[in-house]
């Protein structure tokens, strides 16, 4: 299975903790590897919050573009926060 890969975070204090990029990447990876899912890409966005407002959130709009077009099949978060914030938006 073809799945992309989505790391956020909106601050330094939050890079300091478990939630990290690259504490989320490690899990994430570690994941997919032990899963045997194929990686097409990763969606770095360090520096957004999940409740500014969209446009501030490029890559995340880059990632809803590819899906839509194919590129890959699941996106695979870390936590469902780091995804959207707001769980009704996050389905619209």
């Amino acid at each position: 299975m073809n799945v992309a890969l989505y790391v956020r975070c909106s601050s330094d204090k939050q890079e300091n903790l478990d939630i990290s990029i690259p504490a989320q990447l490690n899990a994430l990876r570690e994941y997919t590897s032990r899963k045997n899912l194929n990686v097409v890409k990763e969606y770095i966005e360090p520096g957004e919050s999940a409740y500014s407002d969209d446009e501030n959130r490029e890559k995340f709009h880059q990632m809803i573009s590819d899906g839509k077009e194919g590129k890959f099949e699941v996106v695979l978060v870390h936590r469902f926060n780091r995804f959207y914030r707001d769980q009704f938006k996050s389905i619209s």
